[in-house]
């Protein structure tokens, strides 16, 4: 393992980027390189890779055989080479790369295996200074073939975090190898930590099969053998769940009644703020009929909430968000309850969820021998996939009315007259009152008794604009691909730039406000439609929080948390500040970044601070102004 400064050393040159990061033209890791090494010759980059251009979080200049990897690394360090690439032709994009991924573990049940054999340059601290007008120049006495430093380094690992207890199937994709070493890999034999034999992958051939008998974390092993007959070896970790895969064929009896599912599309196309053309959205119903029956008679359609990343299926909503304490401090689950309610009379409960789907796809250059003649490439076909989830609430709701009238006509179809309960939890509220009031305006019968908001965000949502900003300062301004990719599925997302009254996109000269053209169009949208109105629908409304108004336990503008990395070992702070998406390659790595709440009244205050505690590097740091009453981050609960 390598100390802190051989993790920055690369990127001390370059610190004029911290402290950038306090203006509001704060630029890129990439562009700020760039500029400060502007007047060095590019043409001794032989690798195609000048890997200052990147923060070297998966440290791809100090890395080596000995050190670990997992998934997170391995996608982050292909982040780095992409963004180092002097030319990324042939090289596959970070979005691309996970939406590859996605397509073979979730559609395909495949855990792909990646391979990047890495050759890059860094700038020779040694051979270089500072010129008047702050940019990099040769020092006299080296020549410029001095000016650039050679690396190597081997990354392999599974490409998913975890598996689940039992056997999952391994596969070697073809666009998950690359070299720019100038060899190509041939095939890579590994060790799974199950136990048994080594099984050996080669790049685009068949899966393997891999059995784990029990969970924790297993050690993977890579022999990887070239082109040319040499070998490269490498590590990673991959963990097993302790519950096993379990394959459900709908429909199926659950003990107390058939559970089905389907997916359904739109009929209503919903145009969003920033598209040129409307798009239809879809859904997932999963429906639990009422004790001893297999049609549907009595529904209960419940809308899930904000999930853009779909880890929250209609399956684990009615099994882990509908429990509840009864009596005895047992958990039952409130659906099994609804479906037992009497004799004959149960209700059905349909929970609609909103998938990650494909909208679109695309083929992408692929080159496995990067920046080197004679390779052969081609042009991999990629998808690209909608987060229902974090889609605009309006085309959920166009989902929602879809459901609707498909439930009515099943009621009708099967001689029933009950009409239709429906709740919605958290973002389902918003969806739910969007597709009533909808149908009402437009002449259309919902058919519903009993409306329930719960917890929803009528007015607004809030995130800690602190939280955002440390998100976005180490996703965009560092360039970590971990960071980067919890803006774009947390706070990028339609849904979230409509429900968040602060986004950290609409704060200007340090007043907070929403997303530009998303909040505002979305609060207009909702005042003027207001909310359901049949006579014959019951509105009711719930919200989570202290009835009698006590706030958090910590004050405006006070610290609410600390993420830091101190000299210690790996094991010590893996994931600790990256929300699992990705890992430290090397340990003794030390930094601190804080989050305070917003400010109350009108008060200036500081909501995100960033400093490393070793070698003088510089920080970041947020400044906002309260919006005229008491700080956001410190309400007694919902806002809605």
């Amino acid at each position: 393992m390598r100390n802190f400064y051989s993790l920055f050393i690369g990127l001390a040159l370059l610190c004029p980027l911290f402290t950038a990061f306090g203006q509001s033209n704060a630029r890129t890791t990439q562009a700020e390189a760039d500029d400060y090494m502007g007047n060095l010759d590019k043409s001794f980059v032989t690798s195609g890779i000048l890997y200052n251009r990147a923060f070297p979080a998966a440290s791809l200049n100090i890395f080596s055989s000995s050190e670990t990897s997992n998934s997170g690394h391995w996608l982050e360090s292909r982040a780095e080479l992409y963004k180092g690439a002097l030319n990324t032709s042939g090289i596959l994009s970070t979005e691309s790369l996970q939406s590859l991924i996605y397509q073979s573990n979730k559609e395909q049940n495949i855990v792909p295996i990646g391979i990047t054999l890495a050759r890059l340059q860094e700038v020779n601290s040694a051979a270089v200074e500072t010129d008047p007008n702050g940019r990099l120049r040769l020092k006299t006495g080296f020549v410029p073939s001095q000016t650039f430093n050679t690396k190597q380094a081997v990354v392999a690992s599974a490409l998913v975090p975890s598996v689940p207890l039992g056997t999952s199937n391994f596969q070697f994709p073809r666009w998950a190898a690359f070299s720019n070493q100038g060899v190509g890999i041939n095939s890579v034999v590994v060790n799974f930590g199950d136990g048994g034999a080594t099984r050996t992958l080669t790049p685009g051939g068949p899966p393997v099969q891999v059995t784990y008998g029990n969970a924790g974390i297993k050690q993977l092993n890579f022999t990887i053998i070239c082109s040319d007959g040499s070998q490269r070896t490498a590590k990673s970790e991959l963990e097993v769940l302790p519950n096993a895969r379990v394959a459900i064929t709908y429909p199926y009896f659950d003990g107390i009644s058939t559970v089905d599912s389907t997916r359904i599309e739109a009929d209503i196309y919903f145009q969003g703020y920033d598209e040129f053309t409307g798009y239809p959205g879809k859904g997932d119903v999963l429906t639990y009929y009422a004790s001893g029956r297999s049609q549907l008679r009595k529904p209960i359609i419940l809308i899930d909430g904000f999930d853009p990343t779909d880890r929250r299926s209609g399956r684990s909503f009615y099994e882990n968000n509908m429990q509840y304490t009864d009596g005895n401090g047992e958990n039952p689950l409130l659906g099994d309850k609804f479906r037992e309610n009497s004799p004959g009379n149960g209700y059905d409960v349909v929970i609609l969820n909103a998938p990650k789907y494909e909208y679109t796809s695309f083929q992408e250059l692929v080159c496995p021998i990067f920046n080197f003649e004679g390779t052969s490439c081609w042009l991999q076909d990629v998808k690209r996939y909608r987060a229902g989830g974090g889609d605009y609430i309006e085309r959920n709701a166009m989902v929602l009315v879809k459901l609707i009238q498909t439930v009515n006509q099943k009621l009708q179809a099967n001689g029933s007259s009950e009409k239709i309960t429906i709740i919605g939890p958290s973002m389902g509220g918003l969806i739910s009152r969007y597709a009533l009031r909808y149908m009402e305006q437009n002449n259309m019968n919902h058919n519903c008794k009993l409306w329930v908001s719960f917890d929803s965000p009528h007015h607004g949502a809030n995130i800690p604009i602190g939280l955002q900003d440390m998100l976005v300062h180490m996703g965009y301004d560092m360039g970590l691909e971990g960071p980067r990719k919890a803006v774009e599925e947390l706070l990028f997302v339609p849904a979230a730039r409509q429900m968040l009254i602060h986004h950290y996109e609409g704060t200007v000269n340090e007043h907070p406000g929403g997303s530009p053209g998303f909040r505002d169009r979305f609060v207009q949208t909702m005042s003027a439609m207001g909310f359901p109105q049949a006579p014959c629908l019951r509105r009711v409304a719930l919200n989570n929080g202290s009835k009698n108004g006590t706030s958090q336990n910590f004050p405006a503008g006070g610290q609410a948390m600390e993420i830091k990395a101190e000299l210690t070992t790996l094991g010590s702070i893996t994931c600790a500040f990256t929300a699992g998406f990705f890992c430290l390659a090397a340990k003794d790595r030390a930094f601190s970044m804080k989050v305070f709440t917003s400010p109350s009244a009108t008060n200036r205050g500081k909501v995100m601070d960033k400093s490393f505690l070793t070698f003088g590097l510089g920080g970041a740091e947020r400044y906002i102004y309260g919006v005229g009453q008491a700080g956001m981050d410190i309400l007694p609960g919902g806002y809605g």
